[in-house]
């Protein structure tokens, strides 16, 4: 079994004291009219957008935004990769319409937070492109062939996320895991934090859609 960050974990109990909707249905949005400008993964930004309580307007009108149906700055996906405290590696994914502001939010972001933004490739071999499943058992896994199981989420190629997703009738996600030999085990409480406000400023950023690293919180 491969390491996997605790982030997500963090991430969705916060989530569920603060989010800022507005925001996350923009984001939200952005990854539909993407998805369908690029034709890939469509189905998965909208069933994500439902699963969020989106109203269908909104996602009706990412879908046309994305069609070109609706003027508007055209939206480009961005990695940003860059080290937080002990040297954690981190990624963050963003949609934007303007990637030089963007950038600069995220470097800006990775200075006031003990870290920096790297050169693209600094990070990204430490990862490894996944399909990921929550919430689903060992025996599951094995049933339809996951590539990785751990802590009750199956992982799997990203060209059979779709196809196992639909299987299970769960909403999966693609991700940026972090290779098990890169792994860093944190367990100053002190570090743990500053880490964790890396990751929650750069997520709390309108244009980036996912953070990840290689940190373990032990």
């Amino acid at each position: 079994m491969s390491g996997h960050s605790k982030w997500s974990t963090i991430k969705r109990q916060k989530g569920v004291n603060d989010q800022k909707r507005g925001v996350i249905f923009t984001k939200l949005a952005n990854a539909i009219s993407v998805a369908v400008r690029q034709d890939h993964g469509v189905q998965l930004a909208i069933d994500k957008a439902k699963a969020a309580n989106m109203p269908k307007d909104n996602i009706q009108r990412a879908i046309d935004k994305g069609a070109g149906r609706v003027s508007g700055a055209e939206l480009v996906e961005a990695l940003f990769e860059g080290f937080g405290p002990s040297g954690v590696a981190i990624i963050a994914e963003a949609i934007t319409d303007n990637s030089a502001r963007t950038a600069a939010e995220i470097r800006n972001v990775f200075n006031k937070n003990g870290g920096h933004l790297a050169n693209p490739g600094a990070v990204s071999y430490m990862f490894t492109r996944a399909g990921e499943i929550e919430n689903e058992t060992f025996e599951k896994a094995l049933e339809v062939g996951a590539l990785d199981f751990e802590d009750g989420t199956l992982y799997t190629k990203p060209e059979d996320l779709h196809k196992i997703s639909e299987v299970l009738g769960k909403i999966g996600s693609l991700i940026f895991k972090p290779n098990k030999e890169t792994m860093i085990n944190v367990t100053d409480p002190n570090v743990s934090a500053k880490i964790q406000n890396l990751l929650t400023a750069l997520d709390d950023l309108d244009d980036v859609q996912n953070v990840y690293c290689n940190a373990n919180f032990v």
